[in-house]
C-alpha cells in the first residue's frame, strides 16, 4: 500500500480547481500559525539573516499570504508536472523483508512511469559564504524576555574526511566550553541571564 501511495503521489495527482480552492483555507491557517506568532516572526527574521542573497531568500516552503490566497490549479499542475518526475525520485524501503520481492514491487509500480513535461532548469541554491560579521536586532511585542545568540556559520560543501570531522568537533567543543562557563556564572549568581546553551542551528552548517 505504501508503494502504491508513493507511485500515485509521483504520477497521479489530479490537482483540481475545487481541491485547490478547498485547500486554500487550510494552508492559510498553516501560514498564520507559522508567521503570525512570536516564533514564526523570529524564524522569518533568522531566515532573512542567514539566507539573504541565496536562492532561498524570501521563499519559505508554503509561500506568503498572497501567493496562497490567489494560487490557481494550473500553476500547481505545471510545477507538479515539471518537478514530480521519475528522474527526480528515489524510493527507499527499510525493514526485514524479502528484498527481491520488494524490488519487483518497486519496478512494477515505477519502472514504466514517464515524465509529463520537460525537466526544469535546476537553480544553484547554495548559500554564499559569510565573509563579514552580520548582526540582527529585532523587537516583538509578544516577547517575554531577551535572547542573544552567537552563530558561527561553517562553509557549505567542501571536503569531508577526518579533518572536516575534527573541525566540527572543535567548533562544538568551543561553544560547549563557552556555554559551560556562562552556566557556571549563572550557578554562582553572577549572571544577569537565566540560561546559556550551545547547539546546532538548522539554517546553516
Amino acid at each position: 500500500t505504501g508503494l502504491d501511495v508513493l507511485a500515485q503521489w509521483l504520477s497521479g495527482a489530479t490537482i483540481t480547481e475545487d481541491a485547490v480552492r478547498d485547500e486554500r483555507g487550510v494552508v492559510l491557517d498553516e501560514w498564520r500559525l507559522r508567521d503570525q506568532t512570536l516564533d514564526g516572526r523570529r524564524y522569518a527574521d533568522l531566515l532573512g539573516l542567514f539566507l539573504a542573497g541565496s536562492g532561498y531568500d524570501g521563499r519559505q516552503p508554503i509561500g506568503e499570504e498572497d501567493a496562497i490566497r490567489f494560487m490557481e490549479a494550473d500553476v500547481l499542475r505545471r510545477f507538479y508536472d515539471t518537478w514530480y518526475r521519475p528522474d527526480n525520485a528515489a524510493v527507499a524501503v527499510v525493514g526485514a523483508m524479502d528484498m527481491d520481492r520488494v524490488e519487483d514491487m518497486i519496478r512494477e509500480r515505477f519502472e514504466d512511469l514517464e515524465p509529463r513535461a520537460d525537466a526544469g532548469t535546476r537553480p544553484d541554491l547554495t548559500p554564499g559564504p559569510f565573509v563579514v560579521p552580520h548582526t540582527l536586532v529585532t523587537e516583538d511585542p509578544d516577547a517575554a524576555g531577551t535572547v542573544a545568540e552567537l552563530t558561527w556559520p561553517l562553509a557549505t560543501g567542501g571536503s569531508g574526511g577526518v579533518r572536516a570531522l575534527q573541525e566540527r568537533i572543535e567548533l562544538q567543543a568551543a561553544f560547549s566550553v563557552l556555554a559551560n562557563r556562562l552556566g557556571d556564572d549563572l550557578a554562582r549568581g553572577q549572571a544577569d541571564f537565566t540560561a546559556a546553551d550551545a547547539g546546532n542551528n538548522s539554517f546553516v552548517r
